[in-house]
């Protein structure tokens, strides 16, 4: 949730300055197994989206639990079709994986 914001904030709210889209795409939408979040699960990603959209961000969640998203071809692929519905003139990524063609 706010991997994005502390590994690329400042940047993607230079672009937005600049006139950018930015688009964060979280894995995780589902919060329901994060002890810091129950009970508060549902009004987490309606906040977070109002935050993002104050500040001239799009964000778009997956459905996988907190810290359970899968490094597998089936995520990957949700992910690329996800981006792709708007595709991007850059991209950024935080995580503890990042694969390309050539890894």
């Amino acid at each position: 949730m706010d991997d994005a914001w502390y590994g690329v904030g400042g940047l993607a709210l230079d672009a937005v300055h600049r006139g950018h889209r930015v688009v964060f795409l979280n894995t995780v939408g589902d919060y329901s197994n994060w002890p810091v979040t129950q009970g508060r699960e549902a009004e987490l990603k309606p906040r977070v989206r109002s935050f993002a959209e104050d500040r001239g961000i799009e964000i778009r969640f997956l459905d996988y639990p907190y810290e359970h998203a899968p490094d597998d071809p089936e995520c990957m692929a949700q992910l690329a079709a996800t981006a792709m519905t708007s595709p991007p003139t850059s991209c950024s990524a935080t995580g503890r994986t990042i694969r390309t063609a050539t890894t």
